[in-house]
């Protein structure tokens, strides 16, 4: 089998398109992150 080596455009762009969330909550950070305060390693709820 001859495989050749390509590249799709519109797969560069959905996959953009996902981490677009991912780009923006990096540039600007959560202002109460729940993840990372020691309430959060006690196991208190969200609710």
């Amino acid at each position: 089998m001859k495989y050749k080596f390509g590249f799709d455009v519109w797969a560069l762009f959905l996959f953009l398109l996902v981490m677009v969330p991912t780009f923006i909550w990096m540039a600007v950070p959560a202002p109460d992150d729940t993840t990372t305060t020691a309430s959060a390693a006690l196991g208190s709820s969200f609710c």
